[in-house]
This record gives C-alpha cells, sequence and structure tokens, in this order.
C-alpha cells in the first residue's frame, strides 16, 4: 500500500509549486521502494546524480513540512505582537528581533498559503507603516510588498525589471561566470498561468540551455543561459529567479556582487547578519508585461461640464455636459486636441498624449 501524508499533498497543492520537488522526490522514492525495477526520478535531476537528490530530498520532504506547518497566526499571536512593539525598549529590538519573527512567520505562511495568518500578518504589517521610526517602516515595508507578491523573493533585494508587450517574444537571458556549478543551476519563474482562461499562479522549474563563451579581452569565461518560453500569452508581472541545489537538497539563491562575482546563498551567514545591508542581490527579475496596444492607448483629462456646453452672450455657462457626452465623443478625441486643467489655467494647448504644444 502507497502513503502518502495528507497535510504533505494539501502543502503541496497550496504551496504553488515551491514543495513540488520535495514532493515529487519523496513520491518516487517510496515508488522506487515498493517496485525496485521502478527507477522513477523528478524531472528536475535528468542531469545530475539522480538517486542522490531523489533520496535526499525526500528526507527533507517531512522535516520541511512540519517546519512550515508551525507557523500559527492567530488573535492571539497577533495581540502579543501588537503588545510586543508596544514595549520594545528601543527600535533596534523591534528590527532585529521582533519583525524577524514577524518574517518568519510570513516566509512560512507565504509557502503553505495559510489565508489566516496572512490575513493577521497583513493587519499588523499594515499598522507599522505608520510607525514613527523610518528602520521599521522600510523593515515592514519590505514584508508587506513580499506578503501582496504572495512570495518572499524580494525580502533579499529588489528585482530587475523590464518591460515588454503582450504578444512579444519570451526569452530570459542571463550571464553568468564559469565558476558556477551548470549542472545544478535551474530557472524559477513565478506567473499566472499561460492559460488565458485560468486566475491561478504557480511556481515552475526550468533548466535553461547554457553555453560556454569566453570574453577575449578581459580573459574570462562566461556561462550564457537561455531560456526560451515562446511568446507571452497575457499580461501581468512573469518574476524569475537563478538558483542553485546544492548538496544539502537546498535550491540557494545566487548573489551577484558589485564586480559580478557570484555568490552562493551558502555563503553568506544569513542567520548573523541582515542581507539587506549586503552590496550583493539575488539574481533575479521581474518582467511587466502590458497589452500590445498600450502605445495607442492615451490618457485624456476631460472638463466633464464644458463637454457639449453652452454659454450665454455674457461668457456665463447656461448648459452643462455630462458623463453620457463623454462616452459619445471618446471616438474623436484621437483626432482633436484637448485642454487639461493645468492648460487651461495658462492657456496652452496640449495634444492627446499631455505634451504641450
Amino acid at each position: 500500500v502507497l502513503t502518502i501524508p495528507h497535510d504533505m499533498i494539501i502543502v503541496e497543492l497550496n504551496s504553488q509549486g515551491r514543495y513540488l520537488p520535495y514532493f515529487l522526490s519523496h513520491l518516487s522514492h517510496v515508488l522506487n521502494e515498493v517496485y525496485e525495477d521502478a527507477q522513477l526520478y523528478p524531472y528536475l535531476f535528468e542531469a545530475i546524480d539522480k538517486t542522490y537528490f531523489t533520496q535526499n530530498l525526500s528526507q527533507q520532504a517531512a522535516g520541511l513540512l512540519e517546519y512550515h506547518l508551525k507557523a500559527q497566526v492567530d488573535e492571539f499571536k497577533y495581540l502579543q505582537y501588537v503588545s510586543s512593539i508596544v514595549h520594545a525598549e528601543n527600535t533596534t529590538t523591534i528590527t532585529n528581533t521582533i519583525l524577524r519573527d514577524i518574517e518568519e512567520d510570513l516566509c512560512l505562511s507565504l509557502f503553505t498559503r495559510d489565508t489566516r495568518n496572512l490575513k493577521y500578518l497583513e493587519k499588523l504589517l499594515i499598522s507599522l507603516v505608520g510607525h514613527p521610526q523610518i528602520e521599521v517602516r522600510d523593515y515592514a515595508i519590505v514584508l508587506l510588498n513580499s506578503l501582496y507578491d504572495g512570495i518572499d523573493w524580494q525580502m533579499r533585494g529588489p528585482y530587475k525589471t523590464r518591460i515588454s508587450n503582450c504578444g512579444k517574444e519570451f526569452v530570459l537571458e542571463v550571464l553568468l561566470t564559469e565558476e558556477t556549478n551548470e549542472q545544478n543551476l535551474y530557472v524559477l519563474l513565478n506567473c499566472f498561468s499561460f492559460d488565458k482562461e485560468s486566475n491561478s499562479s504557480a511556481i515552475t522549474y526550468h533548466k535553461p540551455k547554457i553555453t560556454h563563451i569566453t570574453d577575449p579581452e578581459k580573459h574570462t569565461k562566461y556561462l550564457y543561459l537561455v531560456l526560451d518560453f515562446g511568446l507571452f500569452p497575457r499580461c501581468g508581472f512573469f518574476d524569475w529567479k537563478i538558483v542553485r541545489l546544492d548538496k544539502n537538497g537546498k535550491f540557494a539563491s545566487i548573489y551577484l556582487g558589485g564586480e559580478e562575482k557570484l555568490k552562493s546563498e551558502s555563503q553568506l551567514d544569513l542567520s548573523k547578519t541582515d542581507t539587506r545591508q549586503y552590496s550583493t542581490r539575488p539574481l533575479q527579475g521581474r518582467i511587466v508585461v502590458q497589452p500590445s496596444f498600450v502605445k495607442e492607448m492615451q490618457i485624456h483629462e476631460i472638463f466633464v461640464d464644458l463637454e457639449d456646453s453652452e454659454f450665454d452672450a455674457e461668457g456665463k455657462l447656461t448648459k452643462v455636459g455630462n458623463f453620457q457626452k463623454v462616452r459619445e465623443n471618446l471616438s474623436s478625441y484621437k483626432s482633436c486636441l484637448l485642454y487639461t486643467s493645468d492648460a487651461a489655467d495658462d492657456l496652452l494647448c496640449v495634444d492627446l498624449g499631455g505634451r504641450r504644444i
């Protein structure tokens, strides 16, 4: 009989893909023990030591599950946090102790998508945005931003952002120094489903195509990572992150330093140092995908009262416009010049894009 713990299945369904490698490893390991000739392994381990990593991640699956399920943020704990913040001796106590505990609860809750925990944490963090100390406000904003992202990637550093349009090529290209172990490199993608009918998001794991290139001037060797996803199927945020599967079975962030030197997360003492103070940043980014016709979209500031209005001989307004008239005249705005409020004040004319002429 094949037995999979109920909590493990629930966490896998709620984790939006973050628990998937551990769940698949555990499932493969159990099946391999039942069926000796099965030789099942997660698809992620195709180019590395399949047996070692499958067994390693399988052993971690239960511990990881227990660890993430321990976060319980209810009314009582919420009030405890509030009391601790109110009676804190100084700002350092709040940022180094209380907010660190809140950060841990947030990370655990985001992993399991515990809506009750997230509701209390959101309420708590919003109140801290109004704290008199800037250090506390900044920390709270970072955590609140991660809560709304639904993932903790930006806690250690911001995304490198670029803008694209729906229907354009979706190709990720990253250049790394060759010292990185290429076999254990993966790209994590966090976005809405490519199916336009679905409103659910998920994290997926991908093995990039890697090419070795050399810079003859600097005598430096690089790894050129490429992932071709085709075309952007829909608008929204497409977040990506480069990670390395280390020998302990952890998907660790890769950090870029000021001189483009790579550091793995295991080389940073995260337990003793706030990594937001590091000059290094995780190798990750966000692509903001807009509608394909976004450049044709124009913003108008219209005086509704003046739309189809009438004045008497003395210049007094006798007939006031309405929103229905604005709606009827929408098509004409593309071919005419408009007055905006600031332009009307100083009698300057502006075009549809808001540029004064």
